[in-house]
């Protein structure tokens, strides 16, 4: 019980006698020699709490710290208290020293974080650029993830991104905010879920778009709120009704909203099928990167990939390009950056706007949790 799954010593923190247990021994002889257990804490579960200065400040167990000594620490950190699926964050060794188990950061600071990581040789550990190749998929997933963790249904879901990336789990809510056009509502709906709390008129009709997207163009009505409000995947009726006054009007917003975005997508497609001919025509797309193609949504993805790869590492040649259009996008983000490191994901997606191909590299999916029938 005082051992983790993978056999290894747990480590135990004496909150009252501020002295760290390095065995279930330990805690045993703690435990007979009169210590709560409630004062008793498991470390690696102290040292994720969200806010590390809610810890008592204890004086340091060393005077002084080498830079051996602390890549020393980082190591035992990595490999002993955490495990391969936490990774190691700044915070940590904060906690650390609260605990006085740890230097003072300014000791860390010559070093730095991610040198004193790859000192150690943690493959753990959060680094710089560590999400640098995620696209709006990649954090779309995460976010959702979080925002159905038990972390989200105690508080809000920019808590649950500040406990996610303590625990180093993934980016943190400045990152995602910085690195999305559209923020977290639009990665919350693009996966599939939504947050009706401090959002606009235009969020809601979409919301409505949505529904009626998932529904074979029905329109939305009190029923479907009683549905699948309780559910989080519908505003209220009385939240349609204070901002819409009827829920007449607010179908009528969602139908005008519903029918121009599908007259925007019908013409998108047949353009850009248009196009896609035009260019295999005057050899511009290879016929060859379209031969498994199974329908006209996966021949503009493959398109677009290639076109994007085209514009963006002009210097490849046609064989590179058809062989690289026909994997994920992921890895395609990944070859870009590699061939120009300025290229950062925010700054590949701007360009596959600019020329017309963001929609068929990263088509939207209907989401089915709101269907009703």
């Amino acid at each position: 019980m005082l051992e983790n799954f993978e056999g290894k010593p747990r480590f135990y923190f004496d909150l009252f006698e501020h002295r760290l247990l390095t065995s279930g021994a330990a805690y045993e002889v703690a435990l007979e020699s009169g210590s709560h257990p409630a004062d008793l804490v498991d470390l690696r579960g102290l040292l994720q709490q969200p806010n590390y200065r809610t810890l008592p400040d204890v004086k340091p167990k060393l005077s002084t710290w080498s830079p051996d000594d602390i890549v020393s620490l980082a190591r035992w950190l990595g490999y002993e208290v955490m495990d391969e699926e936490i990774r190691v964050v700044s915070d940590h060794f904060l906690g650390l020293r609260r605990l006085g188990l740890g230097p003072q950061e300014n000791l860390i600071q010559p070093m730095g974080f991610t040198k004193l990581y790859q000192a150690a040789e943690l493959p753990n550990a959060v680094r710089n650029n560590l999400y640098d190749d995620w696209d709006i998929d990649d954090f779309a997933k995460y976010v959702c993830k979080q925002a159905l963790s038990p972390n989200k249904i105690r508080g809000s879901i920019h808590e649950a991104l500040k406990i996610a990336a303590r625990r180093g789990e993934g980016p943190s809510y400045k990152t995602v905010r910085e690195r999305v056009m559209g923020g977290i509502p639009r990665l919350l709906a693009r996966g599939g879920l939504y947050s009706f709390k401090s959002v606009d008129d235009h969020y809601i009709i979409d919301w409505g778009v949505d529904f009626a997207k998932a529904n074979k163009g029905r329109m939305p009505h009190s029923g479907d709120m009683s549905l699948l409000s309780p559910k989080s995947l519908a505003p209220s009726r009385a939240t349609i009704i204070i901002r819409f006054t009827s829920m007449e009007r607010f179908a009528l917003e969602v139908e005008d909203r519903y029918l121009t975005e599908q007259a925007r997508i019908e013409k998108h497609n047949a353009t850009r099928f248009t196009a896609i001919m035009r260019d295999i025509h005057a050899g511009e797309l290879p016929t060859s990167i379209f031969i498994n193609c199974t329908g006209p949504a996966e021949l503009r993805h493959i398109a677009g990939k290639y076109l994007l790869l085209k514009k963006l590492c002009p210097e490849f040649d046609e064989e590179r390009l058809a062989s690289t259009a026909q994997l994920s996008v992921k890895h395609i983000i990944r070859t870009i950056r590699r061939n120009d490191p300025e290229q950062a994901p925010v700054s590949i997606e701007l360009k596959a706007l600019d020329i017309g191909v963001f929609d068929d590299v990263w088509p939207a999916k209907i989401n089915n949790a709101l269907k009703v029938y």
